[in-house]
């Protein structure tokens, strides 16, 4: 194999590479957005109606039920936040991969 063609070749599987990273990027960019917009909105539409519905007359046990499920979806709220930011961190938005990398 000549040089020319080892150098073209090295350029295809670098162009191949970056296709590749590129392609992953823009999914983990997608799963983040729709476990922010989806899973997270319909979680905190959830948190909302709690609280009204912890606000009306209950009983004890019928409260502290509430209270509790309030708390499961408030960790449930930051864990997809968490993930989502794992997933695609907003220094990757806001600076860049080199510069996010550095940071």
């Amino acid at each position: 194999m000549s040089a020319q063609q080892r150098a073209e070749k090295e350029r295809y599987q670098n162009k191949l590479t970056s296709f590749a990273i590129q392609a992953q990027e823009e999914e983990r960019k997608r799963i983040s957005r729709e476990l922010h917009d989806g899973i997270g909105q319909a979680l905190y539409s959830i948190l909302v109606g709690l609280n009204v519905v912890g606000q009306g007359n209950l009983s004890a046990p019928i409260r502290q039920h509430v209270t509790d499920v309030l708390h499961m979806t408030s960790k449930a709220m930051e864990e997809v936040k968490r993930m989502a930011l794992e997933l695609r961190p907003s220094a990757l938005d806001d600076l860049g991969l080199l510069p996010a990398l550095r940071s």
